[in-house]
């Protein structure tokens, strides 16, 4: 990296943290003395061309025992860094210090880019390209990374992060070495890596490969079989695909044995204690065991405290196999062996004796004394062999698929557990056995990703997509999780609620399917998903038998709730289900709670956890299947009918709630029943019933307002307007409204949306306008006023808002009345407004009213210079924002902190900020004002850490953007250009600065916003002052107090303009410009910015 000397000159400065601290200068080495010394440099090194706060360096230097003035101290560190570099390398800034060299002259900066290359190079298929950078990238290693900053307190986890990398980089190059067939070239390093970290994967599997490629198949088998057993040791865990995947590679070559390749090899079978004889019949698995790592610890630690453990769940939640693993890991607790019986074929209660003797005989011998005295000839009753087996010791019996005969089973299990008193007992079953002493652990469904985008690498920590990759890879040799499948796999494990047997039931049809096709096609997935393994239980072959097994053992009520509540996508309360589901013929409404219960007990219906009220839910297969029976009964369409109407009930009970102090109550209560009133809201339209449709979206209007969520409104509102005219006529102007808001934001420019706005307003006004008018239609008719630019009207409609007789539009009135006066740049009279409609909104519980405020009182307050005040009242808003899931509000407030933050120099907070924000921009989806907001304020903190070109670049994309389309108000577009203006004149370029600032004014003007036209008035003093007129640079911030109605004392480009100004004229001289601006005329501010901007431009 080149700077400049003290005699003008260019230096190139290189620094290496890769091995010890290493500087040169113009290739000669620079000593940097002393431990403290070198953290120091190495911290700011870490971040090459940003910024570091002094709190960070210190903290990076002396940990949690930071000397009595640690900033003095560290100033100290920081002469003596510049003493030994070249000037002009260390920066200083108002927070912190900067390393003003380039990342690239850093080598653990070039050491990450080229391990990113080297890997992207090997994922586009060059594995020699990427074997070339990767063995540049690992090159840079002289050593251990930071080898002789001593314990400074940030070197452990860096260290870790870069060793880690290392390692990965390591394996990538290795990767690139086997595709070029490579394999006894790295078989020696593989031994050496893999001795080193005896428990990675993925260097098992590549010496699995490598021991493979070299011809040494038997030496391979060996390598895959040690690492198996440890695994299997020391974490309780099988292979993994990547390790899987090499196994069978290998099976696959020539010179394996035929026998080999049958399967997997086999776990060490359980023995006695003398070695004679295997206790148990536990066999070994065919298949990988995927997940359950917790389930498996949890079963294990109940066993260890109870002596009968039931895991209970629904058909195919994989209740057998974890209690096979869990036997199978058991096996040194019990000496007396562990057993499974299967229990689903019997079908009579008198044969489980026998059915439990039987999965003891291969071993009964071994475990009875046949030889019985002339006293005991009599044949034994099957009880008593069964106790005298299960006394052998410390024993564990598995029951597995008990719900069929849940009586004699449960009297069984009761009888030994009394007459063995070392048994220990592990159930599997539908619903718990009932006996005393019963320990019940639920086997959920495989944890499944969440919603949203996600990389294969992040999908793949999901047990649920493991599992279905597995199986996949299985059947159809060569597949993995890609870029490509990713967004279908996760679909497929979603849809099919992470359940392990339709998991391994949709794996098979991956031969013959797309991931993208399997995912379109599982609307049909009892159909779809028949390919059963031909080994397994009949009922277990298809996804429909599963669930009909479990169908066929229920009473005729539980059938009628079960099929009723299938029509309940988001799970019902007691009531709901009481209202929907019940009749005076099938299901009395007095029987629904107790037959609810019954379906939870037999692992039907799950009752949400911590839901209140209680509620209760099915998985998507199970509800599937209900539907399925409802309409073979003929009961669909009056169902669907009972839900409709309780929902419209629900909706327009909640709606005048939402402005009450039971907002946030029923605001959950609608989030929680939002699948089941969109399912009744979507019957509706299908069935062209305006009236319900309407109403729903009118009583919903408000909610969607609170959370933001525009686009649904959006798409709910036009469905439902052709059908307003058989709707009554309220419910109909609301969704007019609504219709005509969504429409304007979100699919139209500026000037269409003012003109949508003009076309709504006439449409409203008979409703809008009435004295005791909806206040959703207050509110709405207000936002399209405010939308057309049309301030004189909005104060004539304020005049009749305050006479309205409810007290929650009079705080509305008082809020909008305060946004009026602030646009006008009375900020004062607007203060008190904002605080009186925050008592207004506190008196009534609105939690909306008051984080709307607070956010407007923050912006009054940063303006003041307040940024602890304006923070504390931001992060009020966030709270009451978050209580609403407002998703529209909270970016915005989340920008605002970031900010904040960053105008006080704590870079970190900010930064965070920013990224939570941008993470609920993504969630809004095409909302083009959130993230212009968004790119004005990332550019913004950039530029105060000092990120010049990053800000510029970003600025320069989003201006484009706005120019192609204007998605927004000129405020955003103002906003952007003043801030590019400040980026250009940071790096000298202020008289290209000029064209920019006058765009801005002029838009600033166009939105008769007097704090945005204030920002730009601030703004174009800052290039007055560049190009060399500080007087004129005075009278426009005297004139931008004047437009805004404050000085704007927070923002530091505003002070940095300020004070330079007052220094380059004298204290008095700029008071006396800054008068002139201050009280001239408003109308003049626009032509004085414009003079002086040309005039100093031709100087």
């Amino acid at each position: 990296m080149s700077v400049s000397g003290d005699g003008g000159g260019v230096r190139t400065v290189e620094i290496g943290l890769l091995g010890a601290v290493e500087v040169t200068v113009d290739g000669a080495s620079v000593s940097v003395g002393g431990h403290r010394l070198r953290a120091a440099f190495a911290r700011l090194a870490l971040d090459a061309g940003r910024m570091v706060t002094v709190s960070t360096l210190v903290d990076a230097v002396w940990g949690d025992d930071p000397p009595a003035g640690s900033g003095n101290a560290l100033q100290s560190l920081v002469s003596r860094l510049r003493r030994t570099l070249p000037a002009g390398v260390v920066e200083s800034a108002p927070a912190g210090y900067r390393l003003a060299v380039a990342p690239e002259s850093v080598d653990v900066h070039r050491f990450e880019r080229l391990a990113a290359a080297g890997r992207r190079t090997l994922e586009s298929g060059d594995p020699a390209g990427a074997a070339e950078t990767l063995r540049e990238a690992l090159s840079l290693w002289r050593g251990p990374a930071l080898a002789d900053i001593g314990d400074a307190p940030f070197r452990a986890a860096v260290v870790t992060r870069l060793e880690n990398a290392r390692l990965a980089a390591i394996e990538d190059r290795i990767d690139a070495d086997l595709a070029l067939d490579r394999h006894p070239e790295v078989v020696a390093e593989l031994e050496e890596l893999t001795a080193e970290h005896p428990l990675r994967e993925r260097l098992h599997a590549q010496l699995v490969l490598a021991l493979n490629g070299a011809s040494r198949q038997a030496d391979a088998l060996t390598a895959f079989d040690r690492i198996r057993r440890r695994l299997a040791d020391e974490l309780g865990v099988d292979p993994g695909a990547v390790l899987k995947g090499a196994y069978t590679t290998v099976l696959g070559s020539p010179g394996v044995p035929a026998k080999q390749s049958v399967r997997m090899p086999a776990a060490p079978r359980p023995v006695t204690t003398n070695g004679a004889r295997t206790r148990g019949n536990l066999r070994p698995q065919l298949t990988t065991f995927v997940g359950r790592r917790t389930e498996l610890a949890a079963v294990a630690d109940l066993l260890a405290a109870e002596r009968l453990v039931t895991l209970i769940g629904p058909g195919g939640a994989g209740k057998t196999r974890l209690a096979e693993e869990s036997g199978a890991r058991l096996t040194d607790r019990n000496t007396g062996g562990v057993w499974m019986v299967p229990l689903a074929p019997i079908g009579e209660g008198d044969e489980v004796p026998q059915a439990v003797l039987t999965g003891l005989g291969r071993r009964q011998v071994g475990l009875l004394d046949t030889k019985l005295s002339n006293e005991a000839s009599a044949p034994q009753d099957v009880d008593a062999i069964l106790v005298k087996a299960l006394s052998a010791g410390p024993t564990l019996l598995v029951l597995d698929n008990c719900e069929h005969l849940l009586e004699p089973i449960a009297a069984l299990a009761h009888s030994l557990l009394l007459d063995c008193p070392e048994l220990r007992i592990l159930a599997t079953s539908r619903e718990p056995l009932g006996v005393p002493g019963e320990r019940l652990h639920p086997v959920p469904s495989l944890a499944l990703p969440p919603p949203g985008r996600l990389t294969p690498a992040q999908a793949a920590r999901y047990p649920a997509v493991q599992l279905l990759v597995d199986r996949a890879a299985s059947v159809r040799p060569g597949f993995a999780l890609t870029p490509e499948n990713v967004d279908a796999i996760v679909e497929i494990c979603r849809s099919l609620d992470g359940m392990p047997l339709a998991l391994e039931l949709a794996a098979p049809r991956l031969r013959s399917l797309s991931p993208e096709q399997l995912a379109a096609r599982l609307g049909d997935r009892f159909r779809l998903l028949t390919a059963g393994s031909r080994t397994a239980l009949p009922r277990h072959q298809t996804l429909h038998a599963v669930v009909a097994w479990s169908w066929e053992l229920l009473t005729a009520q539980e059938q009628v709730l079960w099929r009723r509540l299938s029509q309940f996508p988001g799970g019902a309360t007691v009531d709901a289900a009481e209202r929907v589901c019940a009749d005076d013929d099938l299901l009395r409404p007095g029987d629904v709670l107790e037959t609810l219960a019954s379906l939870v007990d037999k692992s039907l219906v799950e009752l949400v956890a911590e839901a209140e009220p209680p509620r209760y839910r099915m998985l998507e297969t199970v509800r599937a299947f209900g539907a399925e029976q409802l309409e073979t009964a003929g009961e669909t369409a009056a169902t669907r009918d009972a839900l409709l109407a309780y929902f419209v009930e629900l909706v327009e009970t909640a709606e005048p709630k939402l402005r009450s102090p039971e907002q946030r109550t029923w605001a959950n209560t609608l989030t929680a029943e939002y699948e089941n009133i969109t399912a009744a809201l979507r019957w509706a339209v299908d069935q062209g019933r305006g009236d319900p449709a309407v109403r729903l979206v009118a009583g919903l209007a408000w909610y969607w307002a609170l959370r933001g969520a525009h686009a649904e409104a959006d798409r709910w509102a036009t469905a439902v307007l052709p059908l307003a005219d058989q709707a009554p006529p309220v419910s109909a102007a609301i969704v007019t409204a609504f219709a005509g808001l969504t429409a304007a934001s979100l699919r139209s420019t500026y000037e269409e949306a003012k003109r949508e706005a003009e076309r709504v307003t006439e449409l409203i006004k008979p409703f809008a306008t009435a004295p005791d008018a909806h206040p959703v239609l207050v509110l709405a008719d207000s936002i399209i006023h405010f939308l057309g630019d049309r301030n004189d009207q909005v104060q004539e409609k304020l005049e009749r808002v305050y006479r309205h007789p409810d007290p929650w539009v009079s705080a509305l009135a008082l809020f909008l009345d305060a946004n009026l006066h602030e646009n006008d740049g009375d900020l004062l009279v607007a203060e008190q407004l904002f605080e009186s409609a925050r008592s207004a909104f506190e008196s009534i519980g609105d939690r909306w009213g008051r984080g709307a405020v607070l956010s407007s009182l923050a912006s009054i307050k940063a303006l003041r210079g307040d940024h602890r005040g304006a923070i504390e009242a931001l992060e009020q808003a966030r709270a009451l924002i978050y209580d609403l899931n407002g998703f529209d509000d909270l970016p915005r407030v989340l920008l605002w902190l970031a900010l904040e933050w960053a105008r006080i120099g704590d870079f970190e907070r900010a930064r965070a900020y920013l990224d939570e924000s941008t993470t609920h921009v993504a969630r809004l989806g095409d909302d083009d004002n959130a993230v212009g907001f968004l790119g004005a304020a990332r550019s913004t903190v950039l530029r105060l850490t000092g990120d010049l070109t990053g800000a510029a670049a970003l600025l320069t994309t989003e201006i484009e953007r706005y120019r192609a389309h204007p998605y927004g108000p000129p405020q955003i577009y103002a906003l952007l250009l003043a801030d590019y203006t400040y980026a250009l004149v940071a790096v000298g370029e202020a008289e290209q600065a000029v064209d920019y600032v006058l765009e801005a004014l002029s838009q600033a003007a166009e939105a008769h916003d007097s704090p945005v036209l204030g920002g730009s008035l601030d703004t174009a003093a800052a290039v007055a002052l560049a190009l060399g007129d500080p007087a004129g640079a005075a009278q426009l911030l005297g004139a931008a107090a004047l437009v805004r109605g404050l000085p704007d004392l927070g923002n530091p480009d505003v002070v940095r303009t300020r004070e330079l100004a007052a220094e380059a004229l004298g204290p008095s001289t700029f008071e006396a410009r800054y008068r002139d601006g201050e009280t001239m005329p408003k109308d003049d501010v626009l032509d004085l910015a414009r003079e002086l901007l040309t005039q100093v431009r031709r100087r």
